[in-house]
């Protein structure tokens, strides 16, 4: 717990000192730390408690865990095995940015197959992360393999030798890019992504530090395990902090959800954010007042006849 607390607040205190974030980032480290510290020593004291029961069942258990560890552990998924620390996923500077599309988009998403609708399958994979089926804001990085600078290496390598923050771009997989696209939603090719990365890697500045951003890395659609091990479907980006905590996730890929997260956590001298369209919330209402309307109408049809 004591390493993890200097971890996090090792990054943060960097970032005030180089003068790449305001004093408000560091009120971020009590809120990450105490709600992660305080599960820690709970889940200890329920164990604890547990295993110094005098019950004989808990005698005749103990002793024998690790068989019954050796009949289970093929039974968890591979992130689980190796996802390292406790995720932030409340923390203010975990934050997703998703993109309706119009209602006009929706509409003729409609008609080209009522029971696929974008909206609603975009809200079911949002919810999708309470069951670890993806990686979302707040939760660490996996050990993805990567090629970068010409070498195969570990994801964690590459964050660790950064100086800085890392951005993850997927190219996403081509049938949901499709869709993603129908829908209005912007679709960028590598060329494209490289150009954004390179644009949001802020140069040295007079005392010789660099920006926030640090290393760019992009997953093009061949690399399946990768994103997979994510939990991508379209084309999205993710910001990793310093600590190998994503920070932000956003679908589909804008420069100007980053600067936007960046000017929200109190990073200095960000570039404008204009281009970017406010993010929707968690949950999208318009597939649940469409069904509701369908319903309704249904009903009434009933009724009447």
């Amino acid at each position: 717990m004591g390493l993890q607390d200097a971890k996090n607040l090792s990054w943060k205190l960097a970032a005030v000192i180089k003068k790449q974030a305001s004093f408000s980032l560091l009120s971020s480290f009590e809120e990450e730390r105490r709600n992660v510290d305080a599960k820690i020593t709970k889940a200890v004291e329920t164990g604890t408690t547990a295993f110094s029961n005098r019950n004989a069942l808990v005698f005749f258990l103990r002793g024998r865990g690790q068989r019954v560890i050796g009949a289970t552990v093929s039974m968890v998924p591979e992130a689980a095995k190796t996802a390292r620390g406790w995720s932030y996923s409340g923390s203010p500077l975990a934050y997703e940015h998703w993109e309706r599309p119009s209602v006009m988009n929706t509409f003729k998403d409609i008609l080209r197959g009522p029971t696929k609708v974008y909206r609603r399958r975009q809200n079911f994979y949002r919810w999708s992360s309470e069951v670890g089926a993806r990686i979302c804001a707040g939760d660490p990085v996996p050990p993805v393999m990567v090629n970068y600078d010409g070498l195969r290496q570990n994801l964690y390598d590459v964050i660790k030798s950064s100086s800085g923050w890392t951005l993850l771009m997927f190219e996403g997989n081509p049938l949901a890019n499709l869709e993603s696209h129908k829908n209005g939603l912007p679709i960028w090719s590598d060329t494209q992504m490289l150009q954004m990365g390179q644009e949001l890697k802020q140069l040295p500045d007079r005392d010789g530090y660099t920006g926030f951003i640090d290393k760019v890395i992009i997953f093009p659609s061949s690399d399946v395990e990768a994103h997979e091990t994510f939990g991508v479907l379209a084309q999205c980006l993710f910001l990793v902090r310093p600590d190998t905590y994503v920070g932000l996730r956003s679908e589909p890929v804008r420069k100007g959800s980053v600067t936007r997260y960046l000017a929200s956590i109190g990073a200095v001298d960000v570039p404008p954010h204009n281009d970017c369209p406010q993010g929707s919330s968690t949950t999208d209402p318009l597939p649940l007042a469409m069904l509701a309307l369908i319903l309704t109408i249904i009903f009434a049809a009933t009724w009447s006849s």
